[in-house]
């Protein structure tokens, strides 16, 4: 009796073995369908990348295609930056295992299918710079594992799903360069996750919502070249993680606040109508230009610790150029006062020298031609000289200068 228990154990081992083997089997020929039909949607594969792709070879050692070690199924589909040119074959749906759909920078055309969405265990979505079009499929939001979506650089249309609010362990969306319309989802703010959002470039309209701008972990907001009006969210003003700020040419109203955030390391307002003093400014990279900013450029500026960068051309701003910009000579490598109303003397400071021993600010032939009573620099070579002031570089200096490490510095149209 014992023995018959034994034996009707093992052959109900070995069944199930044989079950276990011929699933994995069918669910292997799946995948490997289904890459076929990616391949076969392929109409240029210019360095035959996927020369390999035959079913004389294992799937797993075909050219992009990672599996996992035990059940051998498609984990990853990697064939970025390969020169690609076809259409995303829908059976791409099969795939079930897959976590990394990285097409990005090839030349991939027509819609994004909506059978992406049944991969329920896609963690990175990566298919910028292409030329897909269309919307963005609504389906996306059913890959709840989604980490990664970058779609930046096509052609797609219409709004930003809402449903992609409810990703909840989505860490970097970027959309940037489409043709997308509509306004934000303030839903979008419910993605506590949310580390780098980007949608510059496309026809949003509408604020800025103000749960994006308090999301907690953000550090990089680029919401460039739309169409957003209103003004900039009070909190983002003291947003303790952002490090990337870029609100640049949209149709932004109103004053703007002091940063009070010490790791923010770029921002860039240019291009907007934004009016009011000037804050104290702290960052490395600081762009206000083309505004209606007015007043005096605060003596608080004197505090930047290491500015690399500061743009304040194309304002109304007055008053003289604070002393203290001769401080961060050896630092800063654009100064742009351009466009403005500033009045006195060129700060015998700010032509101090730097390691190099020079400035670059205006070249001799425009200095040569400034007929003008007052100096108006444009930009080119200066070096200080102690008795005479700011002279012009020679031909000789700026030919010497073999490391480039000449300053670039304007001061466009301003009277001194």
């Amino acid at each position: 009796m014992k023995r018959l228990y034994i034996a009707s154990l093992l052959g109900a081992l070995v069944l199930y073995s044989c079950m276990v083997e011929l699933a994995i089997c069918s669910s292997n020929i799946t995948d490997q369908s289904a890459l076929l039909s990616f391949k076969s949607h392929i109409t240029q594969d210019p360095n035959i990348k996927l020369g390999n792709w035959t079913t004389e070879t294992n799937f797993c050692d075909w050219e992009g295609v990672s599996c996992s070690r035990r059940r051998q199924r498609v984990t990853a589909l990697s064939l970025g930056n390969m020169g690609l040119a076809g259409s995303i074959s829908p059976y791409i749906g099969n795939l079930s295992f897959l976590k990394v759909l990285d097409l990005g920078n090839n030349s991939f055309d027509g819609p994004l299918i909506n059978e992406i969405g049944r991969l329920h265990r896609l963690t990175d979505l990566i298919l910028h710079k292409n030329n897909l079009q269309g919307g963005i499929p609504l389906d996306l939001y059913q890959c709840r594992k989604l980490q990664v979506i970058v779609l930046a650089v096509n052609n797609f249309t219409g709004g930003i799903p809402e449903e992609l609010s409810s990703l909840s362990f989505l860490r970097t969306l970027l959309l940037e360069k489409n043709n997308l319309t509509g306004r934000i989802p303030p839903s979008f703010g419910n993605i506590s996750s949310l580390e780098s959002f980007g949608l510059g470039g496309n026809n949003i309209h509408g604020s800025i919502p103000i749960e994006l701008a308090q999301l907690p972990n953000l550090k990089a907001f680029d919401l460039t070249s739309n169409h957003l009006t209103g003004p900039v969210p009070s909190s983002i003003y003291n947003h303790s993680s952002l490090r990337y700020l870029s609100l640049a040419d949209n149709q932004l109203t109103g004053p703007i606040q002091e940063f009070t955030n010490s790791i923010l390391d770029v921002i860039d307002l240019s291009k907007n109508d934004l009016h009011g003093p000037i804050p104290p400014l702290s960052t490395a990279h600081s762009f206000i230009s083309h505004n209606k900013f007015t007043g005096e450029i605060p003596l608080a500026i004197c505090n930047m610790s290491s500015p690399i960068i500061l743009d304040l051309s194309h304002n109304s701003l007055n008053g003289v150029i604070p002393e203290c910009f001769g401080n961060f000579s050896n630092v800063l490598r654009v100064l742009d006062l351009g466009m403005n109303n500033f009045r006195g003397n060129i700060p015998v400071t700010i032509a101090k020298r730097n390691k190099s021993g020079r400035w670059r600010w205006r070249s001799v032939e425009e200095i040569k031609n400034d007929d003008a009573a007052r100096v108006q620099i444009v930009g080119g070579s200066v070096v200080c000289n102690q008795t005479k002031g700011v002279r012009a570089a020679t031909e000789e200096e700026i030919k010497d200068d073999s490391n480039n490490t000449l300053q670039h510095i304007r001061v466009l149209k301003t009277k001194f």
